[in-house]
């Protein structure tokens, strides 16, 4: 049963964030941008690859190794998802404070208190996120955070070090709970997907922003994500009345990007790259799914994985063969 959910889980998240880029593609295609178009498909492209190695590899390495704590810990994650997204959706509606500040101190008092699962904490808080028109009770909240903790708990032992996994499971949950409930909106007919120079600013700022807390301020991954959404959701909205809430949660999508492990990506410029990468995305998908928590790291997690796939491929294409012995 825990090799099936396993399976299900790395093909059911690695779909969704394949079928979110191809959605941005498509809006670029219809707004007939070329250079946009050519961009995407090379990210689809190389997303693509990146699965293909881990479906190689779903069988010996992550199953071999992870599916004991698989087994152990998978009802206290899915627990612990639904708690946070009750809390989440409680401090985001009832307060004025907002979903992405909401998230965030959430996600940093789970990582202060409870360090040894803030993860399933954070993952909770983007389902949290989601708008009342989405989610329109809190029995919906819960049935979006049970989908969103299996899936986590099920991918538990993949994908590890990839920012955006734990709102690619969040926006799993809150997309399947809508649909089943009648709320399912495709896309908003008066969001138009406008070009503004602080996406990718700001997206690339929350990316080395998350980064340097992380590893000069020896923070958690969460830890440093939730510090860069606080400051972003209390600051933002000031500075820009009219688009400051965007803003916020703009830099806040950037984090997700600067969460991915540093043993994946080797280098800095790798994970920026990655941000601009969702940045793109970012643009052409604002008006898709509205009002659905996790999907900014959903476009966060895509653009790891199409990150991740540039890095193989150009390991297997500049890597030196293995000397050949000749003797007999």
């Amino acid at each position: 049963m825990a090799k099936i959910i396993t399976h299900a889980a790395f093909f059911l998240l690695s779909l969704l964030v394949i079928g979110l880029y191809s959605i941005a593609l498509y809006q670029a295609v219809r707004y007939n941008h070329i250079p946009s178009i050519f961009v995407i498909v090379i990210i689809l492209i190389f997303m693509i690859l990146r699965v293909k190695k881990g479906i190689l590899k779903l069988k010996t390495q992550f199953l071999k190794y992870c599916l004991p704590s698989f087994k152990e810990n998978q009802l206290k994650t899915i627990g612990i998802v639904i708690l946070s997204s009750v809390l989440t959706y409680a401090i985001n509606h009832y307060t004025e404070l907002g979903s992405v500040i909401a998230s965030s101190l959430v996600g940093l008092l789970g990582a202060l208190l409870f360090p040894k699962i803030e993860v399933p904490i954070y993952c909770g808080s983007f389902v949290g996120m989601t708008s009342t028109g989405v989610l329109t009770n809190v029995e919906a909240v819960v049935i979006s955070g049970f989908i969103a903790g299996l899936l986590l708990a099920g991918t538990q032992p993949l994908y590890v070090g990839y920012g955006g996994k734990l709102g690619a499971c969040a926006f799993f949950g809150t997309m399947i709970t809508a649909y089943f409930k009648n709320r399912f909106v495709f896309s908003d007919p008066n969001l138009i997907p406008r070009f503004d120079i602080m996406i990718p600013a700001l997206i690339v700022a929350g990316t080395i922003g998350t980064l340097w807390i992380r590893d000069y301020a020896k923070h958690s991954t969460v830890t440093s994500s939730a510090i860069i959404g606080i400051v972003g959701g209390l600051i933002l909205p000031g500075l820009f009345p009219v688009h400051g809430s965007l803003y916020a949660t703009t830099l806040f999508c950037g984090t997700f990007v600067g969460m991915s492990a540093f043993e994946h990506f080797r280098s800095y410029k790798f994970t920026i790259i990655a941000g601009l990468m969702c940045s793109l995305c970012y643009f052409y998908t604002s008006p898709i799914f509205p009002g659905k928590g996790g999907k900014l790291g959903a476009l966060a997690f895509g653009a790891m994985i199409a990150t991740s796939g540039i890095i193989h491929y150009y390991d297997d294409l500049y890597t030196p063969a293995p000397p050949v012995d000749l003797e007999e």
